[in-house]
């Protein structure tokens, strides 16, 4: 080794270890978001700081995954395993965050083709816009006045929202996961779907939002086709995505953005809406679901209860013509499923057609007029009147949503028969 040849090395291996010293030393002392805005500022591509959001994202949910992965065997441990079993377990573990890391990815991408990320790289067009019902100045297509957020005429229900004839889906190893003669979910109101764990409530969802297909039959949204082939054309891909949204169960899924603002201002920015309309839009949001003091924190430092209410305003900032929500109140506090039962409520007197799956029969009575009924099949045994459905008895546990208790409810707390309202004893 030449002594130029060390020094070259020498230099080289200097500049690698100040040039990781001084990223280090950034990212600890500046705000994430401050920094990917920094970045954009300097005009570096915009799928590159997508990229390093969501890496940073997901390398900090997997940091939190392992303590919690040790943490829950420690609580089973009754003593201490041998060095080979040991290394085995830990092992397994890195391939089981490995594979719960696939999972999030596919999650994170599903949720951000559902409020019309572009994944051409196309800029949104006026076609998302228009198909909202609104230009970028937040007024109506057709020139009339601005509306407030989560405001619309009512919709008239002479064509059917939603339709599916013939639709069978199966997951990748071939297990059947939905099968459905004939369907028409209705417009301008709210249908609920009911039904058990694993009886495809999500699977007919993501079908409704185009995010999967079905192998055999056909799905319509507001009477024109939803394929994959016609998603991926861009102008088609924005018009549907301008009216229908989508609420993910797992709310970690949804909230991939830097901070809870930016994650509300995604969708508008995806629809073409300029940066006032925006603000405009993630301030209402922001105070109808009561989240303001939490707008420039972290999604994933939240609790599950937050998480929750970021997701839902995420598409509400949308102000879509369909929303489509998948199971919206689990892990919520009762005060804040209040806050969104009174929210749905709102949407569904301006007209807007909501489609929720849910299990809790007292959540459905107060939000539901339609129902649908998915049995342990993985086929519907009901579609009509939520009335009509959840005054069957049998339907509910052929269903699986009701049984016989050994022993009697005791008195409700506070006189309260449900947990938001309260109510006369019509028995």
């Amino acid at each position: 080794m030449t002594a130029e040849g060390a020094r070259t090395a020498l230099m080289l291996v200097l500049r690698v270890s100040a040039s990781v010293s001084f990223a280090v030393l950034l990212v600890l002392t500046t705000p994430w978001h401050a920094l990917l805005s920094a970045l954009r500022s300097l005009r570096l591509p915009g799928i590159a700081v997508s990229l390093l959001s969501l890496c940073y994202r997901y390398l900090l949910l997997l940091v939190r995954a392992v303590p919690d992965l040790f943490m829950a065997r420690r609580s089973r441990t009754l003593a201490s395993l041998p060095l080979r079993r040991e290394a085995a377990f830990i092992s397994r573990s890195a391939g089981l965050v490995f594979v719960r890391s696939l999972d999030l990815a596919d999650g994170v991408h599903l949720a951000m083709l559902s409020r019309g990320w572009d994944r051409d790289g196309e800029g949104p067009g006026r076609a998302a816009r228009a198909a909202a019902g609104s230009d970028p100045r937040g007024r109506e297509a057709d020139g009339g006045p601005a509306l407030p957020l989560f405001e619309g005429g009512p919709a008239g229900d002479a064509e059917p929202a939603f339709e599916l004839s013939g639709v069978s889906y199966s997951y990748p190893g071939g297990e059947p996961a939905l099968e459905v003669e004939r369907l028409a979910i209705p417009r301008g109101r709210c249908t609920v779907l009911l039904g058990p764990n694993g009886s495809g409530k999500s699977t007919l969802l993501k079908l409704l939002d185009g995010l999967i297909f079905p192998q055999t039959g056909a799905v319509a949204a507001f009477g024109a086709a939803v394929t994959e082939r016609g998603l991926d054309d861009g102008r088609t891909r924005r018009a549907f995505r301008g009216r229908v949204g989508f609420v993910f169960q797992d709310a970690d899924v949804q909230c991939f953005s830097p901070t809870v603002r930016e994650e509300l201002a995604f969708g508008p920015r995806q629809m073409g809406f300029d940066e006032a309309e925006t603000a405009r839009r993630v301030g209402a949001a922001l105070a109808a679901l009561r989240i303001e003091a939490i707008a420039d924190r972290y999604p994933y430092r939240l609790s599950g209860g937050e998480k929750k209410r970021v997701a839902l305003a995420s598409v509400l900032t949308m102000d879509l013509e369909a929303f489509l929500l998948d199971e919206p109140t689990a892990n919520l506090d009762p005060a804040t499923e209040g806050i969104l039962i009174d929210i749905l409520a709102g949407l569904a007197a301006h007209g807007k057609t909501i489609v929720a799956a849910t299990q809790d029969l007292l959540l459905a009575r107060h939000i539901g007029e339609f129902a649908v009924v998915l049995g342990p099949a993985r086929r519907p045994l009901f579609a009509g009147p939520v009335e009509i459905a959840l005054g069957d008895a049998s339907l509910l546990e052929r269903a699986g949503l009701a049984h016989a208790h050994r022993l009697p409810h005791p008195r409700a707390a506070a006189d309260f028969l449900h947990s938001h309202y309260r109510e006369e004893d019509k028995r």
